[in-house]
C-alpha cells in the first residue's frame, strides 16, 4: 500500500496530466464539435507518409524503404529519410482515428499534450514554481509554434513540442558542470527520430553550451570522453536514420526539399510577422522580457542568463536582423535545410517561456498573485486566439466553395464536397485519391534523362513532371501489393513504349512480364520514372527493392537502444520536484 505522502504526490502528478490533456482537447473542441478541419500545403504529403505506415501496420507488410500504398503507389522513398519510427507512430494514430478527421483531432490533442508536458518537465527541472510552470506550459500549446500543425499541418510543430525535452541535457550541463552521457544521447536521439531540423537546432545549442562547459571545467579530459560516449550512443540510437541516409545518397542523387532563395522575406520581421501576435499576449511577454533583460540582467542566475542568450540568438536568427540575404540560394546545405528563418522563432518561444518562468519564480513572493493573474490572462487570450484562428481557417478554407481548388501543385479528382466527405470516410485511401500533391522530395535526380521521343525535361519544374508522369499517368494503370512487391498491370492494343508511374532508384528491381530488366532495358526521365517496351495485350510489372544487408541489424540495434535509454531516464522524469 502506498504511504499517504507518496499517494499525495502521485495524485498531484495525475492532476497535472489531466489538466494538460484536458486543455489540449479544449483547444480543438470547436473543430471536434463542428467536425470541420483545414488543410495546408504539406497536408497531403504527410498524410501519404502516415497512410503508408498505417497500411503496412494493418497488413503486416513491412517495407522500410519504398512506398507500397501511399504516394500513388509509386515505390518512391520518403519515410526512410524522414523520421521513420515516428512515421510508424503516426500511422498507428491514423488507424486509431479511423478517419482523417479522427486522426486530425487525435493527433492535435496528443501534440498539445506533448508540448505542454515537455515544457512543464523542463521548467520543474529548473525549479520554476509549479503554478507558473503549469500556466506557461498551457500557454505554450496556444502559440503558433504548436498551432502550425492545426492550421497548416506544418510538421515543425512536432519538433517544437519535443524541443523542451531535448533541452533537459542542456540544463543538466549547466547545473552539474559535466555531461550526462545517457541524457544527452537520449535527447538528441529522440529528436532525430522525429524531425531533422529540430535536431540541427538542438545540436547547435549543445555545441555552444558544451564548449562553454569545456572551458570552465577542471576535468576536461573526462568531459571530452563523456561527450564522445554520448555521440557514440546517439549514433547507435539513430542507426536506422543515418545509415539509410548515407546509403541512399551514395547510390543516388536525390532531389532535395524546396530551396528558398528569398529567406529574408520569411522572417518574423517580414511576411511572417503575424506569428509574433499569435496570440498577441506572446508579444507582450516578449517585450516585457527584453525590458527586464536590460534593467535587471545582473540579478539573474547564470543559467537564466545562458538560456536568455540562447533565446535571443534564436530570436535574431528568426528575424531580418540576421543577414539571410547573404546566405540564401548559395548552395549551403545547412541554410537550404532551414528553408524559412521563421522556424527559429518556433524554438525561441519555449526558451522565452522558460526564462519568464525563472524570472517570476525568483521575484518577491508578494507579487505572486499578480503574476499568476497576469499569466492566466495571457492563457485566456491564447485560448481565444486558438479558437478564433481555427474558426477563421475553417470558414475561409474548409467551408469555401473552392476548397483546395487554388492550392499550387495540387491535382484534384473530385469536387469540394466530395473531398469534405472523404475526410470522414473510413476508407482512408479515398481522400488521397481525390487530392494529389506533386511534391518531388527525395525522388532520384537523373543526370541524363530521356523520354521515348528523345525530349529532355531538364527545364520543366519537377513538381509539374511529377504531376505529368506519376499522378496523371497513374490513371491508366492498375496497382496492387503482394508482399514487399508492387504489381503494376495495364493493357495495350499494340507493342509500344510507355512511361510507368513508378520511381526507380539504384536498388529498385523491375521485372516485366516475367523478365528481370537490366538498366539498359528501360529509360529514366528526370524524376526517375521508367519507360519500357510493353507487349500487345496484358502487361505486368513487378517492382521491388533490394534492401541492404544491414537493415534489420540497424533496426534492432536502434530500437532496443532507444527503449533502454529512455527507460533509464524515465525514473528521473517527474511532474513535480521534491
Amino acid at each position: 500500500m502506498l504511504e499517504r505522502k507518496d499517494w499525495s504526490s502521485w495524485q498531484k502528478r495525475l492532476l497535472i496530466v489531466v489538466i494538460l490533456a484536458s486543455f489540449s482537447f479544449l483547444l480543438c473542441l470547436p473543430q471536434a464539435l463542428t467536425r470541420e478541419v483545414t488543410m495546408g500545403a504539406d497536408s497531403i504529403f504527410h498524410y501519404n507518409r502516415f497512410y503508408e505506415a498505417a497500411m503496412q501496420i494493418k497488413n503486416h507488410n513491412f517495407s522500410y524503404f519504398i512506398s507500397l500504398y501511399g504516394y500513388q503507389q509509386s515505390g518512391r522513398i520518403v519515410n526512410a529519410l524522414y523520421g521513420p519510427y515516428f512515421a510508424y507512430f503516426q500511422g498507428f494514430l491514423v488507424l486509431l482515428g479511423r478517419t482523417w478527421f479522427g486522426y486530425h483531432i487525435l493527433s492535435r490533442t496528443l501534440l498539445g499534450f506533448i508540448a505542454g508536458s515537455s515544457l512543464y518537465l523542463l521548467m520543474r527541472r529548473l525549479q520554476v514554481a509549479k503554478p507558473y510552470a503549469l500556466l506557461l506550459s498551457l500557454f505554450f500549446m496556444t502559440t503558433y509554434a504548436i498551432q502550425y500543425w492545426t492550421i497548416l499541418q506544418g510538421f515543425s510543430s512536432w519538433g517544437a513540442a519535443f524541443f523542451p525535452l531535448g533541452l533537459l541535457g542542456v540544463v543538466d550541463l549547466f547545473k552539474h558542470r559535466k555531461a550526462n552521457l545517457v541524457l544527452i544521447a537520449s535527447s538528441m536521439g529522440l529528436m532525430l527520430q522525429i524531425h531533422v531540423l529540430s535536431t540541427l537546432f538542438l545540436s547547435v545549442i549543445y555545441m555552444g553550451v558544451g564548449t562553454y562547459i569545456l572551458l570552465v571545467t577542471k576535468n576536461k579530459w573526462h568531459f571530452i570522453k563523456t561527450v564522445i560516449g554520448s555521440v557514440f550512443l546517439f549514433l547507435v540510437m539513430t542507426a536506422n536514420v543515418w545509415l539509410p541516409l548515407i546509403q541512399l545518397n551514395l547510390a543516388n542523387e536525390l532531389i532535395q526539399p524546396y530551396i528558398n532563395k528569398k529567406m529574408v522575406e520569411q522572417t518574423i520581421t517580414g511576411l511572417d510577422r503575424a506569428v509574433l501576435v499569435s496570440p498577441w499576449s506572446l508579444l507582450v511577454l516578449l517585450v516585457a522580457q527584453v525590458i527586464h533583460f536590460i534593467c535587471y540582467y545582473k540579478r539573474w542566475s547564470s543559467i537564466t542568463k545562458a538560456l536568455m542568450w540562447i533565446y535571443l540568438s534564436f530570436l535574431i536568427l528568426s528575424s531580418g536582423l540576421f543577414p539571410w540575404f547573404l546566405l540564401a540560394g548559395r548552395q549551403i546545405a545547412i541554410v537550404d535545410l532551414i528553408q524559412f528563418p521563421t522556424r527559429f522563432f518556433f524554438y525561441a518561444i519555449p526558451l522565452l517561456l522558460v526564462v519568464v518562468g525563472l524570472q517570476l519564480s525568483q521575484s518577491p513572493q508578494k507579487y505572486f498573485k499578480t503574476y499568476r493573474m497576469f499569466l492566466l490572462a495571457c492563457l485566456v487570450i491564447g485560448l481565444s486566439y486558438t479558437w478564433k484562428a481555427s474558426w477563421d481557417n475553417v470558414v475561409k478554407n474548409y467551408r469555401s466553395d473552392t476548397f483546395l481548388q487554388t492550392k499550387v501543385h495540387t491535382t484534384l479528382f473530385g469536387e469540394s464536397e466530395a473531398i469534405r466527405r472523404a475526410y470522414h470516410d473510413e476508407n482512408l485511401k479515398k481522400l488521397l485519391e481525390l487530392v494529389n500533391r506533386s511534391t518531388p522530395d527525395y525522388l532520384p535526380k537523373i543526370k541524363k534523362p530521356m523520354t521515348p521521343n528523345g525530349l529532355r525535361y531538364i527545364k520543366e519544374s519537377r513538381y509539374d513532371l511529377y504531376e505529368k508522369f506519376i499522378i496523371l499517368d497513374n490513371l491508366r494503370f492498375d496497382k496492387a501489393v503482394e508482399g514487399k512487391n508492387l504489381i503494376v498491370t495495364w493493357q495495350t492494343n499494340n507493342q509500344q513504349s510507355l512511361n510507368l508511374p513508378v520511381v526507380v532508384y539504384r536498388d529498385t528491381q523491375l521485372t516485366l512480364n516475367g523478365k528481370k530488366l537490366a538498366t539498359k532495358d528501360y529509360q529514366l526521365n528526370v524524376i526517375g520514372t521508367p519507360t519500357v517496351l510493353s507487349q500487345k495485350g496484358t502487361n505486368q510489372l513487378l517492382l521491388s527493392y533490394q534492401e541492404p544487408w544491414w537493415l534489420w541489424a540497424s533496426l534492432i540495434l536502434s530500437s532496443s537502444s532507444c527503449i533502454m535509454l529512455i527507460l533509464m531516464q524515465f525514473k528521473k522524469i517527474r511532474f513535480t520536484n521534491s
